[in-house]
Order: C-alpha cells, then sequence, then structure tokens
C-alpha cells in the first residue's frame, strides 16, 4: 500500500486497501476493514471504476453489517447488487446477493415472532438460493459454499432442516482449504445444533474455536464466544 501510494499509482492504491480490508476483516478489526474499503471506494469512484466499485461496495456491506448496521449494510448491498447487474458482472452479483441474504436473516432472526419474521426468513431464503445457483454456474466455490451455509442458518431459523445445507458448505470449504470460511461453518452448524438440543454441537464448536484461535479470526471468536 505505501509502494503505491509513493508511486502514485492510485489503483494499485485502492487494490491494496481492498486486500487490507479483507485480512483486518478477518482479523475482526471491522473498523479498520471499513476504512479499508472506504478509501479503496472513494478511489475508484474518483476513477469511474464501477467494476471494482461493486465488489468494494458487497465488501463494505458485509463489514458494515458485521458492526450491527443491518440498514446501512443493506443499502450499501442493494447499491453493489445493482451495479453488478448494469456493467454484467455476475460474479459481483453473487456476492452481492449472499451479503443481502445475511442481512436478511439477521433482520429475521432479531424478531422473535409474527408476518415480519417469516417475511424476512423467506426474502432470505430467496436470496441465498438465487446466490448458491449463480455461484454453482459460475464454478464460484467459494460463494457457493458461503451461500449454503447461509442456507442452513436460513432453514435453523425456520425450524427446517438444515444438516444437508451445513454438510454442503462444509465439504466445499474442505475442498478449496478455505480455514476461515470452514470455521463459520462449524460455528453456525454448532449454534443450530446447540438451539435443536443435539450433542454434537459442542463438537462443532471447539472445533471452529480452534481454527479461529489459530488464524487470529478475533471477531468471530466474540461471535462465537457471545452465543
Amino acid at each position: 500500500l505505501a509502494l503505491c501510494q509513493e508511486m502514485g499509482d492510485q489503483l494499485g492504491v485502492a487494490q491494496a486497501a481492498d486486500t487490507l480490508g479483507m485480512t483486518v476483516y478477518q482479523q475482526g478489526d471491522y473498523a479498520a476493514a471499513a476504512a479499508s474499503y472506504r478509501q479503496a471506494l472513494a478511489i475508484y469512484r474518483e476513477q469511474a471504476n464501477p467494476f471494482q466499485e461493486g465488489n468494494t461496495l458487497a465488501l463494505l456491506a458485509r463489514v458494515t453489517l458485521a458492526r450491527g448496521d443491518s440498514a446501512a449494510a443493506r443499502a450499501l448491498a442493494e447499491e453493489a447488487l445493482a451495479i453488478a447487474r448494469r456493467v454484467h458482472a455476475p460474479q459481483h452479483e453473487v456476492e452481492a446477493l449472499t451479503v443481502l441474504a445475511e442481512v436478511a436473516l439477521s433482520a429475521g432472526t432479531e424478531l422473535a415472532l409474527g408476518s415480519s419474521r417469516a417475511e424476512l426468513l423467506d426474502e432470505a431464503r430467496r436470496l441465498a438460493s438465487e446466490a448458491a445457483d449463480l455461484a454453482a454456474r459460475l464454478g464460484s466455490r467459494l460463494d457457493y459454499g458461503i451461500a449454503r451455509r447461509l442456507q442452513g442458518e436460513i432453514a435453523a431459523a425456520r425450524g427446517e432442516s438444515f444438516a444437508d445445507h451445513f454438510l454442503a458448505a462444509l465439504e466445499t470449504f474442505q475442498a478449496i482449504d478455505s480455514p476461515f470460511e470452514r470455521a463459520c461453518v462449524e460455528a453456525r452448524y454448532g449454534e443450530a445444533l446447540a438451539a435443536a438440543g443435539d450433542p454434537a454441537a459442542a463438537e462443532y464448536r471447539k472445533r471452529a474455536g480452534e481454527t479461529f484461535r489459530k488464524i487470529g479470526a478475533n471477531g468471530e471468536l466474540r461471535r462465537l464466544a457471545a452465543r
């Protein structure tokens, strides 16, 4: 990042800021991740680069949701989706869809009962299904795994069978060697199993915690400890 700044390579600065944002996001420093993404976003907008702008908007939406601002996260993800469809960037489209699904899931699970909860979970299910289908067509295994993990979480929230979704996500992340995403699946699967009274929950949560500690994913460790 510093080298790109010294050379006056603004595109390189933006790309390095995106990479830094992804790194500190996984480490759980959500404020630093948001600042990095906003730095990149400003450059992409200045350079009239909607392709990269849409991608960074989806990244910023995800970290904004992690910081607890679901309304702002939805607005960012909707903007990312609109740009992806306008510039015909299906890879960025699937990324925006997964964030929107997670926003709807988060909002729905905050409500204990009622029609609003059901509507939000229906929306989440539709978006996650669309994301999974598109990721499969694109051959994007990372996004496919994320979408299947979300499908598992949504099914659990709706009181439906969820194991197949989580196991498909686990298989995907094991195949592509993504410890962070695999541990996220183990953590969420453990949460769903615990809510269902399944004693296997403890083992999945234990595995997730071990991986998060090993890779320094402190944000996910905090979430795991709070559940």
